[in-house]
């Protein structure tokens, strides 16, 4: 199920001048020269493959360079917090990035460079690995590397290594956030992302009001030029200032903030709906359990992601089921 960071992410990086501001934050100077960024574009995700869509990407970028004839292929992925298995995450989308890009290019001859790219907005530095050759490490090659560091390097030359570009702005401050060259509402998200979800009511309050111009640019940018509806939700989603204390900041940077109350009337339908989700799974969960005993992780899993209409389906054939297979058995 996407947290409310996820939907925050997705939401504003699903804008093709905030991926490139993000891109251009990430990648090397010389790289970022290279690129012509009015090619950039947003793919499409149509994807009818069930295996494929699993391990698909929620955002794909193309871009192409200016004195070359070569596309690059962009994938930007979020954190927020350290996991020790984004590499292998990472991993799956190239492939199925790869793996669509080639269906659809039946007549290709070579394969499109793909750069992974990786958003971490926790409260501490990342540190974990970001490349297949950092776990090769791990697991015993930088030893190797200390004591033979010619066949260290022969093994590196052989082996796949797909690093990724990091943007960690766990060590960012505000001043930082007040000289970096993004687009308002790049950095609005960023200032709630990185700073206020850490805060406690009161500071996060007062770090708002001290970003009223930052705001207020937000609230009066154009539709489609700026404006990014969510913010507010992610707000009284992941801190405790409530509708009210909220609201107050906004009507002093604005003069208006009705349109919270809407949103927290939304949000709290979301929350029953969500609830009512949460007990059907945990009830087919348990008279799963009853019926065949310990499920295997990947019926959990299939059952923990399930939408309404399955759990409907499911719940209905667990009684005259006699196998598990026969509960989840195509139509």
């Amino acid at each position: 199920m996407a947290t409310p960071h996820d939907r925050i992410f997705h939401r504003t990086f699903a804008d093709e001048a905030h991926a490139a501001a993000l891109f251009r934050l990430a990648l090397p100077p010389e790289l970022v020269e290279a690129i012509d960024w009015e090619t950039l574009r947003k793919h499409s995700n149509q994807i009818t493959d069930a295996k494929l869509k699993k391990h698909f990407p929620d955002h794909v970028y193309s871009a192409r360079l200016k004195d070359h004839d070569l596309t690059l292929l962009f994938v930007p992925e979020h954190k927020s917090g350290r996991d020790s298995r984004y590499v292998l995450q990472e991993l799956g989308y190239v492939l199925a990035v790869l793996q669509n890009w080639a269906e659809q290019n039946s007549a290709w001859k070579g394969l499109p460079p793909v750069i992974p790219l990786l958003f971490h907005h926790g409260d501490k530095p990342w540190r974990t690995p970001t490349s297949l050759l950092h776990l090769f490490d791990r697991a015993g090659l930088a030893a190797v590397r200390k004591k033979d560091p010619g066949l260290a390097a022969i093994i590196e030359s052989v082996s796949v290594s797909m690093p990724s570009s990091v943007v960690d702005v766990a060590p960012i401050d505000e001043a930082w956030l007040r000289g970096v060259a993004l687009p308002d509402v790049m950095k609005l998200v960023l200032l709630c992302m990185r700073v206020v979800r850490f805060q406690d009511d009161a500071e996060g309050a007062a770090t708002l009001d001290r970003w009223r111009d930052l705001i207020v640019a937000v609230h009066n940018a154009p539709l489609g030029q700026g404006k990014l509806e969510g913010l507010d939700s992610y707000l009284l989603k992941i801190t405790n200032l409530g509708v009210g204390p909220l609201r107050e900041v906004v009507q002093r940077a604005t003069g208006t903030g009705d349109e919270l109350m809407s949103t927290a009337e939304r949000l709290r339908n979301e929350g029953v709906a969500e609830g009512e989700v949460r007990g059907r799974i945990a009830t087919l969960l348990r008279q799963l359990q009853r019926r065949f005993g310990e499920l295997p992780k990947s019926i959990e899993k299939r059952v923990q992601a399930a939408k309404v209409a399955e759990l409907e389906i499911w719940t209905d054939r667990v009684l005259d089921a006699k196998t598990l297979d026969d509960v989840f058995a195509a139509d």
